[in-house]
């Protein structure tokens, strides 16, 4: 590297490389990288924690996406999940999508299994009934997004539940049929997880995305990591977060 006549110069693979010679950041050597910084909440770092919002003040277009780690879970906050209030970006932090905690969602209860079918990537599922009212199916119009049901299926004896599977899939679209009085709901993959068929004769039940639905993110600190993929200037002046503590 050289600096001469207030230039500063570096060398690379035997080319000359004159930096801060245009408005573009982050352009090194041809390659354009993202703006990233770092760091932790940890306030009253022995006690559990709710983090539940982030708070952006800066110079920026875009808001930051942030990916989130805590000791015991995981989140992020991605771009179109801020929304820019007096200057500022405001966003929910959201749970990864294949983590979670029913203990925590709405969750409903749909119907009992009839019968299931696997044609491709999708899985169809019956139910008795008209159950079209209890489910959320992704949307398609205007805008795709990823926020339909979850579903999951629980052991039932009677009206006692024995045991809660996992998360199987999610809901693509639910239609009814009142000639045969039967919903058939097609299930398709969800964050890397399913689809994967119900027991026939267990009860199915549908919990909400956390794109819809989030709680936050429990643990003692809170790991932020926010990116920006402007090639502007931007400015980061202060990150904050509404926390509470958690009794769970």
């Amino acid at each position: 590297m050289a600096g001469m006549n207030n230039d500063f110069y570096t060398f690379k693979n035997g080319k000359v490389w004159k930096h801060h010679s245009n408005a573009t950041r982050n352009n090194y050597y041809g390659t354009q990288y993202n703006s990233v910084m770092q760091t932790v909440f940890n306030v009253e770092a022995d006690s559990p924690k709710m983090f539940k919002t982030l708070k952006l003040k800066g110079k920026s277009d875009l808001p930051w996406e942030a990916t989130i780690v805590s000791d015991l879970h995981s989140g992020n906050i991605l771009e179109a999940g801020y929304e820019k209030k007096e200057g500022n970006w405001y966003g929910y932090i959201r749970r990864d999508s294949n983590e979670i905690d029913l203990t925590f969602l709405s969750n409903k209860s749909i119907g009992i299994v009839q019968s299931t079918a696997t044609i491709g990537g999708v899985v169809q599922i019956t139910v008795s009934g008209d159950a079209t009212s209890k489910l959320q199916p992704k949307t398609t119009s205007p805008v795709a997004r990823d926020n339909g049901d979850l579903l999951f299926a629980a052991d039932v004896t009677g009206s006692t539940i024995n045991s809660v599977g996992s998360v199987l899939g999610q809901v693509q679209s639910a239609v009814y049929s009142d000639v045969t009085d039967l919903t058939v709901i097609e299930m398709v993959v969800v964050g890397g997880v399913g689809p994967t068929p119900p027991p026939i004769g267990d009860l199915l039940m549908s919990t909400k995305n956390t794109i819809a639905e989030s709680y936050g993110l429990r643990g003692a600190y809170m790991d932020v990591t926010l990116t920006n993929t402007e090639t502007d200037e931007v400015e980061l002046l202060t990150v904050a977060s509404e926390v509470f503590k958690s009794y769970q």
